[in-house]
């Protein structure tokens, strides 16, 4: 009977740290998976916002801008968007008034329109993240860019190109996080 009441009801200190020591180990495996997994997902997701904005910069311009309320002459005004590109600072939304004023040309012997007033740019940074960066930008034929702009003219939204070669393919290299590393950066094509 007094055997009975010293048999062991539980679990010695060095199996409860054997527990504790095998959670630890679990949950370190398990934190650096998720920074890497949230890395990945804020890059990916980063990038369709990228292409989302460019589309939408677009159908403003094919279509107008119906989301800025006002009077219906305000939103009546052509508006050419775009996307500035400087090495040192990154992508920028662009903005600027359509001046459809056409004037003969003497050289070409032809009525010119003027076209985006570059004079009036209204420039929005694209990207709110700082750890959302961009490694280079590459044209297939003009080779590593450090500046360009890429803008839609009304009407139609037709693609106009500045200090990049027409039509060229554009490679953007992004990456996320503080410094680059190739598990963590992915290839946007602007065509």
């Amino acid at each position: 009977m007094l055997l009975k009441k010293l048999q062991k009801k539980g679990f010695t200190l060095i199996e409860l740290l054997v527990v504790i020591a095998i959670m630890g180990v679990l949950v370190v495996l398990g934190i650096g998976g998720y920074n890497s997994y949230r890395q990945s997902a804020m890059l990916s997701l980063s990038i369709d916002d990228f292409g989302s904005q460019i589309k939408e910069m677009q159908e403003k311009t094919f279509l107008g801008d119906l989301g800025r309320g006002g009077d219906l002459e305000d939103r009546a005004v052509a508006k050419c968007y775009g996307v500035l590109y400087r090495e040192d600072l990154g992508f920028f939304s662009v903005e600027m008034d359509y001046v459809s004023l056409r004037k003969w040309d003497p050289v070409i012997r032809d009525f010119k329109v003027n076209g985006c007033d570059e004079v009036n740019l209204v420039e929005t940074k694209m990207f709110g993240d700082d750890k959302f960066k961009v490694l280079s930008v590459t044209g297939e034929r003009s080779g590593e860019l450090k500046e360009f702009m890429i803008y839609f003219e009304p009407p139609g939204g037709v693609r106009k190109y500045d200090q990049v070669l027409a039509d060229e393919k554009l490679e953007v290299i992004f990456y996320y996080g503080d410094s680059f590393s190739d598990n963590f950066s992915k290839s946007f094509y602007l065509n």
